[in-house]
């Protein structure tokens, strides 16, 4: 009898154990796969944000010539003010190789595509596992990204204003033939390089354009820093 009990007993236990056994495995299959789909929705979300930072960076690029550009258009006008030559219609016209005055009233427009990172914040950042990247994305995201847009918006007032201030040294409209075209245009007197608040108003923009460039490449420098940790990631 006693022998009957003890062979019950263990088999007993064995199906216990056999049930807690496939408890265990039921549960870790499952954890794996919850942990597969993580995986999966990570690497998904950070390439789409590593695809958004290839434009934005292409886009702020764009930004830097553009500012390159007005900077060189400054230079040119302060060397003839220097030589104290009249101001000529080749440097105003749109069209002309040397219209110069057209890149001065240059003005920018920040942008950057923070889509795909406001989405991997929705889920929740610790689905990113390296603790390293995911420093770097809310330093990029949350500081660095809306320091730089708002330094832009606050020097496009600035860049309002000196475009008002360009704007004052015009002449009454006038209809003239530009390369077979009749236009009406507003024309800027010769001595205009003479006119110490002329010169006053190149250098505020110089200063402006040197300024946001410097704030738009610091943002590039940390955008390719977080690319550089994404492709380590992704790859």
């Amino acid at each position: 009898m006693q022998e009957n009990i003890r062979k019950y007993v263990w088999y007993a236990l064995g199906e216990i154990l056999l049930v807690v056994i496939g408890i265990l495995i039921a549960l870790q299959v499952n954890n794996w796969n919850e942990n597969r789909v993580d995986r999966e929705y990570e690497i998904q979300m950070l390439g789409e944000i590593n695809s958004a930072l290839e434009k934005d960076i292409n886009y702020l690029d764009g930004l830097t010539l553009r500012l390159t550009k007005m900077d060189s258009s400054i230079v040119e006008m302060k060397k003839k003010a220097s030589m104290k030559v009249d101001f000529i219609d080749s440097l105003y016209i749109r069209k002309s190789n040397e219209g110069r005055w057209y890149q001065l009233m240059t003005g920018i427009v920040f942008q950057a595509n923070r889509g795909p990172y406001e989405a991997l914040k929705a889920e929740g950042l610790n689905v990113v596992r390296s603790e390293d990247l995911r420093n770097k994305l809310i330093y990029l995201y949350d500081f660095s990204e809306p320091r730089t847009r708002s330094l832009i918006e606050f020097f496009t007032a600035d860049y309002v204003r000196q475009r008002e201030r360009l704007k004052s040294f015009l002449e009454e409209p006038l209809i003239v033939v530009i390369e077979g075209e009749q236009r009406i245009v507003s024309k800027f007197p010769s001595d205009l390089f003479k006119n110490p608040d002329f010169l006053t108003t190149l250098n505020d923009m110089s200063d402006r354009s040197e300024t946001e460039r410097a704030i738009i490449n610091s943002l590039i420098s940390d955008m390719k820093s977080l690319k550089e940790s994404l492709n380590k990631e992704l790859n």
